[in-house]
């Protein structure tokens, strides 16, 4: 990117149980920063993890000064581990991207030339759903992932395409404005946030992203659909549906 006024970014990683891939993409991501952002913060957000995640996470900040570690005791849903992770956050553009880099980071860079390159851009987000990379994941996360976030386009009249997608950027603005109005605390976090963002005027654009799988998927993932499809319901309850 390279860009003459770089970007100031505040990224959130969330993590739980990642053992043993967390140092290794912790210095991919520390390399990809140094070398991409005008000034940076990385923010490593521990959802109670067991094994020695955090004590990889809280080593690697011991020894580099931008990075901080915010963790909950127990496991309480990544929605909360964003949260608390994003309320570290100073800097003028925030967003996260997930632990196993599933989604390279060349699309990161993608996202954060989008947005210095449009000034009157408040979020970009990655969507598989506009990707032209065949699929990768199985058929039932291929199907439940469109079944998903068909319904919240239909039922709360959202414009966007991939709800659930782990890489999101935003300006400062966004952050505070919306934090304040979340409830989620689970997988749910995403969609929630996208909605209140359009809910309360924020543009918003996708980018396509390809996948990469570096290790088999951790999310429960029947249990975590049918908590998803539960949690359109009481957004719609809660007032989070969107003018047509």
């Amino acid at each position: 990117m390279n860009h003459p006024d770089p970007v100031e970014l505040s990224l959130v990683v969330p993590f739980f149980n990642e053992e043993r891939l967390l140092a290794d993409t912790l210095d991919e991501i520390w390399r990809f920063l140094s070398e991409q952002c005008g000034s940076f913060q990385l923010i490593l957000a521990d959802d109670g993890s067991t094994d020695r995640s955090g004590e990889i996470a809280t080593g690697f900040a011991a020894t580099h000064a931008c990075c901080t570690v915010v963790s909950t005791v127990t496991n309480r849903g990544k929605g909360l581990a964003l949260t608390m992770g994003l309320e570290a956050a100073t800097l003028p553009v925030a967003g996260y991207t997930d632990a196993d880099l599933e989604i390279p980071l060349r699309f990161l860079a993608a996202a954060l030339k989008r947005l210095h390159d449009c000034p009157d851009l408040d979020v970009c987000i990655g969507s598989k759903m506009i990707s032209p990379q065949p699929p990768i994941r199985e058929i039932h996360r291929r199907a439940g992932s469109l079944v998903y976030n068909g319904l919240v386009r239909w039922l709360l009249h959202s414009p966007v395409r991939d709800h659930q997608c782990g890489l999101k950027l935003f300006r400062r603005r966004v952050k505070d404005a919306v934090l304040p109005q979340m409830r989620e605390t689970g997988w749910a976090w995403d969609t929630e946030f996208l909605l209140i963002v359009r809910q309360q005027g924020f543009s918003i654009e996708e980018i396509p992203v390809e996948l990469y799988k570096r290790r088999p998927s951790t999310v429960p993932f029947f249990r975590v659909v049918m908590l998803l499809l539960l949690k359109i319901r009481e957004f719609r309850k809660r007032g989070l549906v969107l003018p047509r």
